[in-house]
């Protein structure tokens, strides 16, 4: 058994979390919650609120209060980060802990909330990063021509337009960044980068959701 290895959860579903401790003076605890999911919880200094986060496999909450069973002592509320591997896989279960092994080394045993934040926000864009095709989707892409064509002032917008995939937002120019997600299946869910969620300073950050249908022996519509 590692560091971090939380074992399996027989408590009921009642938000709470099955957790053992870290070994040393730290607040930081490995476990599972009222699903069966691992999960790392890291204890902080106070700070700012902030908001949390949702992907296909992670899911984060800074500073939420939590009820917590330690394996050996009394349940009680802590205030803490919790980060949940969702995924039911079990080799990215695996992979989750290893990572969240070095994060904790990382932080130390009382970190500040911004400290959490930052590390936990390079976890979460790791996840992104591999949950991300390896190049720009044919419907992405269909969705950001669209934008173009439907623009007062194509030539503008076609120069805004973002020359390469690593570039943070699909379109720049002046003040403005503009972030184009095409869905395929009605449902509005689209995968957001950090820096996308945080336009550099004195910009403003847009973003534009379109659905894409495909008709038999017809060429997709936007909606």
């Amino acid at each position: 058994m590692g560091l971090l290895d939380p074992g399996s959860s027989t408590s009921v579903r009642d938000g709470s979390f099955r957790v053992y401790p870290i070994p040393g003076p730290s607040r930081h605890y490995v476990g599972r919650n009222d699903v069966d999911q691992p999960c790392v919880l890291l204890g902080s200094e106070s700070g700012s609120m902030h908001a949390p986060i949702r992907l296909a496999v992670v899911e984060v909450r800074f500073g939420a209060t939590c009820e917590i069973k330690p394996v050996k002592g009394d349940s009680r509320a802590e205030t803490l980060t919790v980060v949940v591997c969702t995924s039911p896989d079990a080799q990215a279960q695996a992979y989750f802990l290893h990572v969240c092994e070095t994060i904790i080394r990382i932080l130390g045993p009382s970190p500040s909330l911004a400290s959490v934040v930052e590390v936990v926000q390079r976890l979460v864009e790791l996840f992104r990063q591999l949950a991300r095709p390896a190049s720009r989707s044919t419907m992405g892409l269909l969705g950001e021509l669209y934008v173009i064509a439907r623009s007062r002032n194509v030539v503008t917008t076609a120069t805004a337009w973002r020359s390469s995939d690593t570039d943070r937002f699909d379109f720049s120019t002046g003040d403005l960044r503009l972030d184009v997600k095409a869905s395929g299946d009605r449902v509005r869910a689209h995968h957001l980068s950090t820096e996308q969620c945080q336009p550099p300073p004195g910009t403003a950050g847009l973003l534009v959701s379109i659905f894409i249908e495909s008709s038999g022996g017809g060429t997709p519509q936007p909606s």
